[in-house]
């Protein structure tokens, strides 16, 4: 019995008729085993058949016509209705080909003539697995349509409301993935966002591979009931997922505390989760996205899950971390490009940004560090174009580095920017160790673009000390470690604009930032125009 098809492990055969000697032949006609059967218990009537199958489901059923108690037609029609995924081969005498034409409007695959002989019986056996073959084939294709389905149909709802939350030129009666009804469902509710951050780059890539917001987006699924739930992930933040929620409060507070525990272990992330005040009007769901976001800010930095809501952060106070005083001596000391006073200050024992920072408020980390870039641009000469686009590259590597929740990269961040922004010069040329090693710092750059890429882990990639790893890559290669990094990515980016049919959102994912937001700030500066003006003028070119 020789079959091109792969075929299943073994597939199970069931005999049904009322006399002895017909199921023992067929018993022992075939080395059942031998051609990847199980030859189950043969029926010995027609009731007797239908509670095997009841029992325990066979591939194939060959069962004789005429039996007691429910001959082989009654049986076929119920198997049709109930069990249509079993084949059927009937076994019939010579003057039953009336009963033969019935079986075969019953959609029977074939019949064989008593007495069976073994050729005949091997080819109707194999016509039946060629037909379990195909309609595994066909079954398995329909799951993978439905799935992709399933996708597209994920992937709307997240684009539409996304559009939404963003401000885009959408209305909500635009919003056709939720049906017309479903909004009227919502007397009231509370948008939630999960915000995930990734512990390593290779859970953040497994879990946002194609279709993976889909995924991250059922395993929200399995722990919430999707009916009083409108569940979507924000395509210009490609780490939120953002939940509106037709509950009260106490069963928000559960939910939350299920899903950190629980996505915590399956995504291998930290979780930060917002939750917006109670709302009655569809129509507020910005304001309660910009609410439950606007928590984010009042985290401690340090890592941890943790959620907040919006009508608790209103009474953290804020505190103001750099003095007035401590500016006006920062803008002498960089008027005067006193580097060692500047360092001093800023990240000496008792400087402004230390490792205590991370008891400090997200919020009171990002003002001061952007209070400092700030002055840092605005008292320091940017006499080429450059410098110019390092100096505007500040803010960005400032907030990756907040992103990361890690002080010691906002610090390692800072202490690269005063580095950049007061270069000292380097006496004579580095060895030639240290330029094979910048080679190789390129070529993993190179390879390794989509990962979370610093000078801190760059570093101790390489095992090189990162204050001299930042200035003997620039020395080497004439430019800057950070924008060396920003180029690659966006070189990459444009690679997928111009080969793919990804979207804008999926492609700033692919090259390493999670913020669409971020990566078109950073492909405007690189190219001189925004991702989306970009894809535009290409595909003008192409017609």
């Amino acid at each position: 019995m020789r079959r091109n098809v792969k075929m299943r492990t073994q597939y199970k055969v069931l005999i049904a008729d009322d006399e002895y000697w017909i199921r023992e032949n067929l018993r022992t006609i075939l080395d059942w085993e031998k051609y990847s059967f199980i030859f189950m218990e043969p029926a010995i009537d027609g009731e007797d058949a239908l509670r095997k199958i009841e029992e325990d489901c066979p591939d194939i059923l060959i069962t004789d016509i005429n039996m007691p108690f429910l001959d082989g037609i009654e049986l076929l029609t119920i198997i049709k209705k109930r069990f249509p995924k079993i084949i059927t081969i009937i076994l019939s005498g010579y003057n039953d080909f009336e009963f033969v034409r019935q079986a075969m409007l019953l959609e029977t695959m074939d019949y064989l003539l008593k007495p069976v002989e073994q050729l005949e019986l091997i080819n109707v056996l194999t016509n039946a697995l060629n037909r379990l073959d195909k309609n595994e084939r066909l079954a398995k294709e329909q799951v993978v349509i439905r799935d992709k389905l399933k996708i597209a149909a994920s992937l709307m709802q997240d684009r539409e409301f996304s559009m939404y939350i963003a401000g885009e030129d959408l209305e909500l009666d635009q919003i056709v993935s939720q049906g017309p009804n479903k909004f009227m469902e919502f007397k009231k509710f509370y948008v939630m966002v999960i915000r995930v951050n990734y512990k390593h780059s290779t859970a953040r890539l497994q879990n946002q591979e194609q279709g993976g917001s889909y995924k991250v987006k059922q395993k929200i699924i399995d722990l919430i009931s999707s009916e009083e739930t409108i569940l979507f992930n924000n395509i210009f933040s490609i780490n939120e997922y953002i939940l509106i929620l037709n509950r009260n409060k106490e069963d928000i507070k559960s939910l939350s505390e299920l899903l950190i525990i629980y996505l915590e272990e399956v995504l291998s992330a930290k979780l930060h989760i917002g939750i917006s005040q109670e709302q009655w009007n569809f129509k507020e769901i910005k304001n309660a996205y910009q609410e439950a976001v606007g928590t984010f800010g009042f985290i401690p930095y340090y890592e941890q899950s943790i959620t907040l809501w919006a009508q608790d952060v209103k009474k953290i106070p804020l505190r103001k971390r750099m003095v007035q005083e401590q500016e006006k001596q920062l803008i002498v000391a960089l008027q005067n490009k006193n580097k060692k006073i500047i360092k001093q200050l800023l990240l000496g024992n008792k400087g402004i940004i230390t490792e205590q920072c991370k008891q400090w408020l997200f919020i009171e980390l990002k003002q001061t560090l952007y209070r400092i870039i700030w002055i840092i641009e605005n008292n320091i000469d940017a006499n080429t174009k450059e410098k110019q686009l390092l100096l505007e590259s500040f803010s960005e590597w400032g907030e990756e580095a907040l992103n990361t929740f890690e002080i010691k990269e906002v610090i390692e961040v800072l202490d690269q920017i005063l580095d950049e922004a007061l270069p000292t010069k380097e006496q004579g040329d580095h060895n030639k160790t240290i330029r094979d090693t910048i080679c190789l710092v390129k070529k993993y750059i190179d390879e390794k673009y989509f990962e979370n890429l610093s000078l801190t882990i760059l570093s101790e990639v390489f095992f090189v000390e990162k204050s001299y790893l930042s200035k003997a890559f620039k020395q080497e290669t004439g430019e800057n470690l950070m924008l060396y990094i920003a180029r690659r990515r966006i070189e990459k980016a444009t690679e997928l604009i111009r080969d793919n049919n990804l979207s804008l959102t999926e492609i700033s994912f692919l090259v390493g930032y999670e913020d669409y937001a971020y990566f078109n700030r950073v492909f405007r500066k690189v190219i001189g125009k925004s991702p989306r003006e970009y894809k535009s003028q290409y595909e003008m070119l192409k017609v």
